[in-house]
């Protein structure tokens, strides 16, 4: 742990795992190295390797499988890449990160809230409002998902008399005459 301390993690990775090859029934260097495993993961998700960070946090979660924090941590790599993706406009790769988000934690409010956005974005109203509710459902707190789906509920009874054409990648909403 002392190397861990020192920001050394690839030297104290390897150290545990030599003393866990030695004995690998010693519940507490597999802990240890578990616990060394999601250090590195976060480390590695704060400076945007999401990938190294999954690889890392699955890891300790192998090693560790009752810490339901891990699972949840892996959920939050996975967020934090989805909002990546969906900061560059890559709502399909966002959802494929949001699948994996769901398998570890799905009870995490901000699954939902993305979720919503991706559908808001897309013009589905039934999913956003949905997956909204599912937000607030899990956390009442949330001030701003709850003007979200007021404003959402307005646009949607304006729209209702509304005439729809979609040409090519565009969808015009217009009154009929």
């Amino acid at each position: 742990m002392e190397l861990a301390d020192q920001g050394l993690w690839d030297e104290a990775i390897e150290t545990e795992k030599r003393a866990c090859d030695v004995e690998p029934e010693v519940e507490r260097i597999k802990k240890a190295l578990a616990y060394l495993y999601n250090s590195r993961g976060m480390e590695y998700q704060d400076a945007g390797e999401f990938e190294k960070s999954v690889r890392d946090l699955k890891a300790a979660l192998d090693l560790s499988p009752e810490e339901s924090i891990l699972k949840k941590n892996i959920a939050a790599v996975y967020l934090s890449w989805a909002y990546k993706f969906f900061g560059d406009s890559q709502y399909s790769n966002a959802e494929r990160m949001l699948v994996h988000v769901d398998h570890y934690d799905d009870q995490n409010p901000y699954l939902y809230i993305m979720r919503g956005d991706i559908a808001y974005l897309r013009d589905n109203y039934y999913p956003t409002k949905e997956n909204w509710e599912k937000a607030l459902k899990l956390n009442p707190s949330l001030y701003q998902i709850r003007m979200k789906l007021e404003k959402l509920k307005k646009e949607r009874d304006i729209e209702r008399n509304f005439s729809v054409r979609e040409i090519e990648n565009f969808k015009l909403k217009f009154e009929g005459i």
